[in-house]
């Protein structure tokens, strides 16, 4: 191989992994939020049962407004009536 296309793949391979390494993570200006992983987010904290509980959890750590990423998606959870209006 020569050496322009190793250079070529190494630079797609690195752009590649910084972008994979961006997913799940939570963009600035975005409310605070439980800490994500890369890819996933905070779907690996999603309770399957009493999510109202772990829903109450955060909004006593993060406030009445949170935001969760759900994978590629950003999910903005409002936890009071005030919040709401």
């Amino acid at each position: 191989m020569s050496l322009t296309i190793c250079a070529f793949a190494l630079t797609a391979l690195t752009l590649l992994i910084y972008r994979c390494s961006k997913i799940g993570a939570r963009p600035s200006g975005y409310p605070p939020g439980p800490p994500t992983l890369p890819l996933i987010g905070n779907l690996h904290q999603m309770p399957k049962g009493k999510a109202h509980l772990q829903f109450q959890k955060w909004a006593e750590t993060y406030g009445p407004v949170y935001s969760l990423m759900l994978g590629t998606k950003v999910m903005i959870v409002l936890n009071s009536d005030v919040a709401v209006k």
